[in-house]
């Protein structure tokens, strides 16, 4: 028997089938998915965003020192956030692990460690951001394709372009912040 890998075994009757009329509809799926979500990140902060880069910071420092006790940073599944934060740092500021002063609980000490260094937080938050909407298109994008399995494409594209045009969820999968990203990878585990 011919073994195909997972991923193969899910796109390729999407995509055969289609041809590249399917290949063309998935990538407006994706883009769907990603405009609205991916601009302007650099334009806003909210409440408990620097929180979550705070203990982005704390975790990339924690993994870069092999300290795997301190990447624990709250009791609730922001382990994805982290990671992503992580990236951010990892991209805007990949030396703060070398500069913070341990694992940080104030942000007006988390601030002043940033200022010294002359980084903007909000910065190294949208760079945490792109990751986040990477994060939530892509787990959309295998999403679409499971629904186009499930239920044929027609309901699939109405479907998404009500999930990608949706003003709460929009504003949610634009953040440092797990509520969008949680939604989006349990939506996907739900197809």
């Amino acid at each position: 028997m011919n073994q195909v890998p997972f991923s193969g075994r899910l796109l390729r009757p999407f995509v055969n089938r289609r041809g590249w009329m399917g290949t063309a509809i998935f990538v407006g799926v994706l883009l769907m998915l990603w405009l609205p979500r991916g601009m302007g990140l650099d334009r806003f902060v909210t409440v408990d965003e620097p929180r979550w880069l705070m203990r982005s910071g704390n975790f990339y420092q924690a993994l870069a020192k092999g300290d795997f006790n301190g990447t624990f940073q709250r009791e609730h599944p922001g382990v994805t956030i982290t990671w992503a934060g992580t990236a951010g740092y990892l991209w805007r500021f990949p030396g703060y692990f070398k500069i913070a002063p341990g694992q940080l609980v104030n942000l007006t000490e988390f601030h002043y460690v940033l200022k010294q260094y002359n980084k903007a937080p909000l910065s190294i938050l949208a760079a945490g951001r792109i990751f986040v909407v990477l994060g939530i298109v892509a787990a959309s994008g295998l999403a679409f394709i499971y629904a186009a399995h499930l239920f044929s494409l027609l309901p699939a594209i109405l479907a998404f372009l009500i999930i990608a045009f949706d003003p709460f969820l929009i504003a949610l999968s634009r953040l440092l912040h797990l509520d969008g990203l949680v939604s989006a990878l349990m939506f996907l585990s739900l197809l």
